[in-house]
């Protein structure tokens, strides 16, 4: 016992080992960690748990991210499939709702064309008796044809009453007359050349060169007494005597037309929207050209002589008997309107025929803003036989706001147009108006609109691709034209990027109710109603103009898309490095105890308990409770085995 008292004290020697080791506790550990890469536990521990998870970890990340992006496009894809549907859809019902709009607005020139149409088949027939009285009559070609529309005005225009509460849209110069006395300045007009005329005033060709080589050759009626069939013998100053005979047959008709001519013009006026109301109403005479009416304060009549027949107006393709080319002087049958109601007419179609005013057609009448004329034919009730047109003038602002494609997105390559049925033939101007793009356009073809100078036919034997391209083109401007309402893809050559696009094109046909008197002639006779087709309305865009909607969108998306997707892979690897240095510490923490226990007991069978070598204990931070208890017990099975040697051998 004195030499255990002298040789041990348990506590002083496991205080001792503990202050001991812990001076050098935060080396050990320190070094134990700089170590634990050569211990084969923490690849074993790294090999089955932590590469496994790791490994998990980056497999659920890269399927979720997968199934997202995967999901996305699906969800895409079934998007852009209900937009294309909802975007074909949407061209097909814009092209068939913009006929019921311009039918109302048409519908109103309509109705009075039937009025004036229905009253000259009673007046010229007689059903209609005249009681002698002649109204006035204006007529200034003849007076005016040494000046020019546009120049110096001619002086008996210029001093012609146009009062400011007619509110006419010709002119917005006006003055202001007396009150309610205005009206009766009005007068309607006619002109109409006589050269070579025959002895009831009847004209079907033209002695030209000798005659109209310059307006002042050009030769016009400058007074009703003066025209053929006006007789006096009777002493009753020329009474009017209606009929389609002579000229002077033709203007009494005309004078009893001055009852409904005027008022119906006043009316519109003020009842009408402006844009959409009639611009006035003529009327032109087959049997010798003239031209009558009222528009007014539109005085372009008065300059007829300086209209000359040339390939810009094309006068000599609609009538060349009487308007070869170079000859001056105005006739109404060498106007597009005239000439393709007369067409429709002898087609068959007594309804309403819609042409495009050609301004380059200077002095006839026309509307000088790009306007349109809706006319019908006048057709003598008793024998049939085609006499005349009637045709009123109407603006295309309404008709323009319409269809304006500003409403809507159109690419470059898109356009919206309104087509006249009349012209058949591809070739010919047949656009009554239209948008390419965010231009109106007008008197020029679908075909030049639409392929312009490509996907040409050089030679009829030399059938291309391109050549099948407008073929297939026509075919579709053919089906348009004949009423049919359909949606159709072709293919062409762009004009912008000289790509080959696929085309979407909507067509419907703008049917027109017309009245058609059964016997023009008969006061008690009806009229039936019948549908025209002289209009068709088509919507041409390229296939990426009409998913444009959808394109912007989807980019929004996609950039979305993958900011969030750039977003989670952020996370994602963030997530990964902080689970890579948990396991990695979980990993150190749970190999260096193991490592420490076991350098422990290596050391305690190392000892010479004899020569009284204590090993040292070191502090296990870290690792499982399980190692430290077995490190607790060790270090107390130590510590008894060394009190029972001390013991025993003391």
């Amino acid at each position: 016992r004195l030499h255990q008292s002298d040789t041990v004290d348990l506590d002083d020697m496991s205080t001792s080992s503990r202050s001991l080791h812990g001076d050098q506790g935060d080396l050990a550990v320190n070094g134990d960690r700089k170590g634990v890469r050569r211990s084969r536990l923490f690849y074993w521990l790294l090999a089955v748990i932590t590469v496994p998870l790791l490994v998990i970890l980056l497999f659920v990340a890269i399927f979720i991210g997968w199934r997202i992006v995967d999901t996305f496009n699906e969800q895409i894809e079934i998007v852009r499939a209900y937009i294309d549907g909802a975007e074909d859809m949407f061209l097909g019902n814009t092209s068939g709702q913009w006929p019921s709009r311009m039918i109302d607005e048409i519908s109103r020139v309509g109705r009075n064309l039937h009025l004036v149409s229905r009253f000259a088949g009673w007046v010229y027939s007689g059903a209609l008796v005249s009681n002698g009285a002649f109204t006035r009559l204006e007529t200034s070609a003849d007076v005016c044809k040494a000046y020019t529309s546009g120049s110096e005005p001619c002086p008996i225009v210029d001093v012609q009453t146009c009062d400011c509460a007619w509110q006419d849209p010709w002119t917005d110069t006006c003055t202001n007359e007396r009150p309610g006395r205005s009206r009766l300045s009005q007068k309607v007009f006619f002109e109409g050349l006589n050269e070579d005329v025959d002895q009831f005033g009847n004209r079907n060709g033209t002695s030209f060169p000798t005659v109209a080589t310059s307006p002042q050759t050009t030769s016009f009626w400058t007074d009703i007494t003066t025209v053929p069939g006006y007789d006096n013998t009777d002493g009753d100053g020329g009474a009017a005597r209606p009929d389609m005979n002579t000229t002077f047959g033709r203007l009494s008709g005309l004078s009893m037309l001055s009852t409904i001519l005027m008022p119906l013009y006043n009316y519109d006026s003020t009842e009408t929207v402006e844009g959409s109301r009639s611009r006035g109403i003529l009327i032109g005479f087959e049997a010798d050209g003239m031209v009558t009416g009222y528009q007014g304060c539109n005085k372009q009549h008065s300059y007829g002589a300086s209209f000359q027949s040339s390939p810009d107006n094309r006068a000599a393709e609609w009538n060349s008997d009487v308007c070869p080319s170079g000859k001056y002087g105005f006739d109404v049958r060498c106007t597009r309107w005239y000439a393709d109601t007369k067409s429709s007419w002898e087609n068959g179609n007594n309804g309403i025929t819609i042409t495009l005013n050609n301004n380059n057609n200077k002095n006839d009448s026309d509307n000088r803003d790009g306007g349109m004329s809706v006319s019908i034919p006048m057709v003598d009730g008793s024998s049939g036989e085609f006499v005349g047109v009637i045709k009123a003038d109407m603006s295309l602002d309404v008709v323009n706001s319409i269809i304006d494609p500003t409403k809507f997105y159109v690419d470059k390559d898109g356009a919206t147009l309104l087509l006249s049925t009349t012209a058949t033939d591809p070739h010919v101007p047949d656009v009554i108006t239209g948008w390419k793009y965010e231009t109106i356009i007008g008197n020029t073809s679908a075909e030049e609109v639409v392929m312009g100078d490509r996907d040409v036919c050089d030679d009829i034997f030399d059938y291309n691709e391109g050549c099948e391209r407008r073929n297939a083109f026509h075919d579709i401007l053919r089906r348009a034209k004949d009423g049919r309402s359909s949606q159709e893809i072709f293919h062409r050559t762009s004009a912008v990027d000289g790509r080959l696009t696929t085309t979407n094109i909507a067509y419907a046909p703008v049917s027109l109710p017309t009245m058609i008197p059964f016997d023009s002639s008969d006061l008690t006779a009806g009229s039936k109603l019948v549908d025209t087709t002289p209009l068709a309305i088509s919507s041409i865009q390229t296939d990426a103009g009409l998913r444009q909607t959808f394109t912007g969108g989807s980019k929004v998306l996609t950039s979305a898309a993958r900011d969030a997707l750039i977003i989670m892979l952020s996370l994602v690897i963030v997530v990964l490095l902080i689970v890579v240095v948990v396991v990695a510490e979980v990993t150190i923490s749970v190999t260096v105890p193991v490592k420490k226990l076991l350098r422990t007991i290596k050391d305690i069978n190392s000892l010479d308990m004899m020569q009284g070598e204590v090993p040292e204990f070191p502090d296990f931070r870290g690792g499982s409770a399980e190692v430290r208890r077995v490190q607790h017990t060790v270090e107390r099975l130590f510590m008894l085995i060394r009190f029972a040697t001390v013991a025993f051998f003391s």
